[in-house]
């Protein structure tokens, strides 16, 4: 997501200086070429239980992080940003973090969207468009629907943590940190 951000700035710092060399020989800048296009809107999927249980077959090989929130609770807003400063910490790395918001999935468009632009989340979400009992009954765990909710899944997919309250960017690495592969000594 870095080289589109720093592409667009300098595109629109090409365009504002290319607007600017008419203007000091006497020409005039065409009035669209300064102009920045907006940041593309977020796309918020749709995802039922049985997806989730696809996309931790998928991700085996990586530590899983899976989130369950909702726009509407105060400890999920306040634990973004430590899932925003823990994703990037982690880029690159063999963690996948599944962030399923549960607000009303006639929301993922307009609510959950807005939500993610102010608060500048800059990892994929999705909305779960079902019920805690299915995504109990398909990844195998108890979730009552209590928020927040994250679970911690090993490189061969076994639950290995969950937590059923608001959490840490600290505290999701000690417990991701030691199911990362050992990297060896090079020799």
């Amino acid at each position: 997501m870095v080289i589109p951000a720093i592409l667009s700035l300098s595109i629109a710092l090409l365009g504002v200086a290319a607007s600017a060399a008419p203007a000091e020989s006497g020409q005039k800048p065409a009035a669209s070429a300064t102009a920045p296009k907006p940041a593309p809107a977020p796309v918020v999927t749709l995802v039922k239980a049985n997806q989730l249980k696809e996309a931790l077959t998928k991700a085996k090989g990586k530590v899983v992080v899976l989130n369950f929130w909702g726009t509407y609770c105060p400890p999920c807003v306040a634990e973004m940003p430590e899932f925003t400063a823990f994703y990037k910490s982690y880029q690159g790395k063999d963690v996948e973090l599944l962030s399923i918001n549960c607000d009303d999935p006639a929301d993922a468009n307009t609510t959950v969207k807005e939500f993610i632009v102010s608060k500048k989340i800059p990892f994929p979400v999705s909305t779960l468009d079902g019920f805690p009992d299915e995504v109990s009954k398909f990844l195998g765990t108890v979730w009552d629907g209590r928020l927040p909710a994250t679970y911690i899944y090993d490189s061969t997919g076994k639950l290995v943590k969950t937590i059923e309250d608001e959490t840490t960017a600290k505290e999701l690495s000690a417990l991701v940190d030691p199911l990362l592969p050992k990297k060896s000594p090079a020799k």
